[in-house]
């Protein structure tokens, strides 16, 4: 079962790499996923390699936008916070074998997931994973997750799902059942995994890892 939901979260990455910061009567996600590969096929498109030696970061890469990108830049201000790249994840060898191999190199090079993760049309949140640049140890990692209304107000909640986490075997992705997802991969075949799920009440996100024994 885990293998299906690995497949699906693969092509839901695709399709959400096309619809990040859109409003709710956008195009099909079908529409906005051919519309962006011809994008990255124009020269000079951001996303097209990496021929413009640009700063790795979720603005500068076309990924988040309006009043999350402006929250983005704040959080990112004082030099405390990046976006994790390529070199802060330690998958082990078995994760890049098959079909896992274009999940993980994505989960590597933008470690970002947008979509209505507190189960409301009303919003739309981008989660990402970070790193505490103060640190060198295993748990300078975290996941914060910007949540701003759909109505293009310019008002952005940050809140953080994990914080002082060793995230560095985890991917983001998302579920059969829209939901955001988090997968743990670990050096004996086994997975941890944990669905976001938004309490109004506490106003918290909330992501339980449970591991799962799974055959390589």
């Amino acid at each position: 079962m885990l293998n299906a939901i690995e497949k699906n979260l693969h092509v839901c990455m695709l399709l959400l790499n096309a619809s990040v910061l859109l409003p709710c009567n956008s195009p099909s996600l079908r529409e906005l996923f051919i519309r962006q590969q011809e994008a990255q096929d124009k020269p000079g498109s951001k996303r097209s390699g990496n021929t413009n030696k640009a700063p790795h970061d979720p603005v500068t890469d076309g990924w988040m936008q309006g009043a999350t990108a402006t929250a983005w830049q704040a959080f990112i201000q004082d030099g405390r916070y990046r976006w994790a790249g390529p070199d802060d994840f330690l998958f082990p060898d078995w994760t890049k074998q098959g079909y896992r191999l274009l999940d993980i190199e994505r989960a590597m090079k933008a470690p970002i997931q947008a979509g209505h993760i507190k189960g409301s049309y009303k919003s739309i949140e981008v989660a990402l994973i970070v790193v505490d640049t103060t640190r060198t140890d295993g748990n300078r990692y975290g996941v914060v997750i910007f949540s701003a209304q759909s109505n293009q107000s310019k008002k952005c909640e940050v809140k953080w799902l994990f914080q002082e986490r060793d995230l560095s075997r985890v991917a983001l992705g998302w579920s059969s059942g829209d939901t955001l997802g988090l997968l743990e991969y670990l050096d004996d075949g086994s997975y941890k995994s944990c669905q976001v799920k938004w309490n109004g009440k506490t106003q918290r996100y909330l992501c339980n890892l449970r591991q799962i024994k799974f055959p390589k």
